[in-house]
């Protein structure tokens, strides 16, 4: 199915590190040599189709960013993964990941400019491509996974 696509537009190694939040989902990814990224996010990880509002930031400093974080937020849980990144039709990002401790994934990112039902649409075929079943479908984040296998303290 892959190979209908093309080669992978790049391959990553990133560790994210999730923080304590009350609200939504901080994150700092760790990309390695390039500069790294401090992500924000809300989504409904419970039913339905997962919507995400998100902010990203650039970080060029990540030990130093990596240190304030912890010192205000404490570290929730630490996400290692190596992913392939696919574009399909210029607007959805596949990604391949094999994350440590879990397993293999793969993910449908699909960006909705304005046009909700088509950006369900092409999602809806790319399941369809990849013959994934609504009950196949993983509904919490690779973060979540990892934290069912090491509970951690609340707030």
């Amino acid at each position: 199915m892959l190979r209908s696509i093309g080669n992978p537009a790049e391959e990553l190694a990133q560790t994210d590190t999730y923080f304590r939040v009350k609200q939504g989902r901080l994150k700092l990814r760790d990309v390695g040599e390039r500069d790294g990224q401090l992500i924000f996010y809300e989504r409904n990880e419970e039913k339905g189709e997962r919507w995400s509002k998100y902010t990203i930031l650039r970080v060029s400093r990540m030990k130093e960013m990596k240190d304030v974080l912890t010192k205000a937020f404490g570290v929730d849980v630490v996400v290692k993964k190596s992913r392939q990144v696919y574009i399909y039709k210029r607007i959805a990002r596949l990604h391949i990941d094999r994350v440590a401790g879990l397993g293999r994934f793969i993910e449908f990112e699909v960006i909705h400019k304005g046009d909700r039902k088509g950006s369900l649409q092409l999602y809806r075929e790319l399941r369809k491509m990849f013959h994934i079943e609504r009950r196949d479908i993983v509904r919490c984040s690779y973060a979540d996974l990892i934290r069912k296998r090491t509970p951690r303290e609340s707030f």
